[in-house]
């Protein structure tokens, strides 16, 4: 087998790997192939990548204190005692998102509800007859009086 041909095998058994872990199948084949170097290549990538995973906590997220009320507001758990000791980072991303959007609609609310009460405290002291140009006169002339 050509290095040529060596390359192609190791690239396209790293593209069916890449297939077989996003749609959650099992990476325990055996390769079989006439180049030695690809075959341990190939088996040492399918096999060392899940272990490695696992020993060495990469994927999981410790939660904080913050994190923990984060995962029960957004109702993933029902409450503190019930969060395990590490939570995926997945799930962690997901919480953390569905907290973000509730926080940014709240702040919409609110500042809706202030939009509102403030026209609504304009009109009332423009029924009185306050204006914003009145106001201003009358702030320079008492300057200009106390500068005199």
């Amino acid at each position: 087998m050509s290095c040529y041909s060596a390359c192609r095998t190791l690239a396209s058994a790293r593209l069916f790997r890449l297939f077989l872990s996003r749609n959650g199948i099992a990476s325990s084949i055996v390769w079989t192939n006439k180049c030695p170097a690809v075959s341990a290549t190939l088996a040492r990538g399918l096999h060392s990548s899940s272990a490695m995973l696992k020993s060495t906590g990469e994927g999981f997220h410790k939660p904080s204190g913050l994190d923990k009320k984060i995962l029960v507001w957004t109702k993933m758990y029902k409450a503190d005692t019930q969060i395990p000791e590490e939570v995926t980072q997945t799930q962690m991303k997901k919480a953390k998102d569905v907290f973000r959007i509730r926080v940014n609609l709240i702040m919409i609310g609110i500042t809706v509800l202030l939009c509102i009460v403030y026209i609504y405290s304009g009109r009332k002291a423009a029924e009185r007859g306050e204006s914003v140009v009145r106001q201003n006169r009358l702030w320079h002339s008492e300057n200009q009086r106390k500068a005199d």
